[in-house]
């Protein structure tokens, strides 16, 4: 749950319910766009290429609008309606004084419509999707979650760690790229599988690791340089 769902005016007076899934099915791709090192690769994440991943989403956002919709809930919250952080939503949250203006002006509306609250926001955020609708309509629920998906900033596996045998492994266990003298990697696109959690705290932990193996490695160089030298 995100107690708000934007930094702007609109965004602290709308809570939401994100769905996600962490460990997904569906496998992106990474190509070299050109030999010219400064050139951005091209990225194609491939979401919902597995059919699982969609499956898992629709019944997340079942189960979400079920417990909001729930009558337990009167008095706790607002009207009940599914939105994405789409194009239009985007550049409304972006910056210059006419967006400020609107989000000023629609954030005083929600405040005090009351009974014109649900009407507005079915008019002016969701353009007439309702939430019955999608979960009574399982093809409606499906175009909804295929245009509304994102991703959520933790792409990982692209250079993945493996034995030297695995023809797509990248690197070795400490990081060192396989043909490539004096390169490691370290950061999530080491990972050989996609975790099943955010990918901040195993990225600290990769790194301590690869940091350890550096200044072994670093140790073992200088000892054998000294044994040498006598």
């Amino acid at each position: 749950m995100i107690a708000r769902s934007g930094w702007h005016s609109v965004g602290q007076r709308v809570g939401t319910l994100f769905i996600w899934v962490n460990k997904a099915y569906s496998r992106g791709r990474v190509q070299l766009n050109s030999a010219k090192p400064r050139e951005e690769p091209l990225v194609d994440f491939r979401m919902l290429s597995d059919e699982r991943d969609m499956e898992r989403l629709k019944h997340g956002f079942r189960v979400g609008a079920k417990i909001l919709s729930d009558p337990l809930m009167d008095g706790h919250r607002g009207p009940v309606f599914p939105t994405s952080y789409s194009p239009r939503v985007a550049k409304l949250g972006g910056p210059g004084m006419a967006n400020q203006l609107q989000r000023g002006l629609f954030g005083a509306m929600l405040d005090h419509s009351y009974a014109l609250r649900p009407w507005l926001i079915h008019s002016v955020v969701t353009l007439g999707v309702r939430i019955e609708d999608l979960l009574n309509d399982d093809k409606a629920l499906t175009a909804f979650v295929g245009s509304a998906v994102g991703g959520v900033w933790h792409a990982s596996g692209t250079c993945k760690m493996g034995a030297k045998g695995d023809p797509n492994a990248v690197t070795d266990e400490t990081g060192l790229v396989y043909g490539v003298g004096g390169l490691r990697i370290c950061d999530a696109s080491l990972m050989p599988t996609i975790p099943r959690a955010n990918t901040n705290t195993p990225v600290i932990m990769m790194a301590e690791r690869i940091a350890d193996e550096i200044k072994a490695s670093t140790k073992r160089l200088s000892v054998k340089a000294q044994v040498t030298s006598k």
